[in-house]
């Protein structure tokens, strides 16, 4: 049997943690500590061992960019895909200067639904499996990372499919045209 996917919630709040918690649970295999820098010392532990972070903007010591950044410079941990929550307004508040560092995430904007949760983390699990067939099929490098036309075709296919789940939105705009179309037109621009 397989086991489940482990995820590190790094939360102070008690009711983000309690509805994270009920929500991911009875799927996936949760641990919840309360700080960064507890965060780091637990994935430091066991660098295999979670698929998934979820950390709130928030965080005293090292807020959720912050920390974000130290993953990143760990070649063994930068790809565990990461979901920052926080509400509309701590986005508003940091978002260009710290977001645009950190590069790839998700946000999860509080409050938030339970099905966008599990949306959201199926499809971080998703992207993350992508990229380690990739590179089991040599087509990324992990230590120089060029990306082959396969990796932007499958990225493609995994933000189709996001935009599809979070109701037909793709940055915020409303998708009026069906998948394989718009499909067809942006890999006509990577080729």
């Amino acid at each position: 049997m397989k086991s489940k996917p482990h995820i590190l919630i790094v939360e102070r709040e008690e009711s983000e943690i309690n509805k994270l918690k009920t929500v991911l649970g009875g799927i996936y295999n949760v641990l919840v500590v309360g700080t960064t820098p507890e965060a780091i010392t637990e994935i430091s532990n066991d660098k295999e061992k979670y698929s998934l972070i979820i950390v709130a903007l928030n965080m005293p010591v090292l807020n959720g960019y912050l920390f974000c950044l130290s993953l990143k410079k760990d070649i063994k941990v930068k790809d565990i895909p990461i979901l920052i929550t926080g509400t509309l307004v701590d986005f508003t508040k940091t978002e260009v200067p710290d977001g645009l560092r950190i590069g790839d995430y998700d946000r999860l904007i509080s409050p938030f639904e339970n099905k966008l949760v599990v949306d959201l983390v199926e499809i971080s699990l998703e992207k993350k499996g992508m990229l380690k067939r990739l590179i089991k099929m040599n087509m990324i490098d992990e230590e120089n990372p060029m990306h082959s036309k396969e990796y932007f075709e499958e990225l493609l296919n995994l933000e189709l499919l996001k935009a599809f789940k979070l109701d037909n939105t793709l940055n915020c705009l409303s998708i009026e045209t069906s998948n394989d179309e718009i499909r067809e037109n942006l890999i006509s621009l990577i080729k």
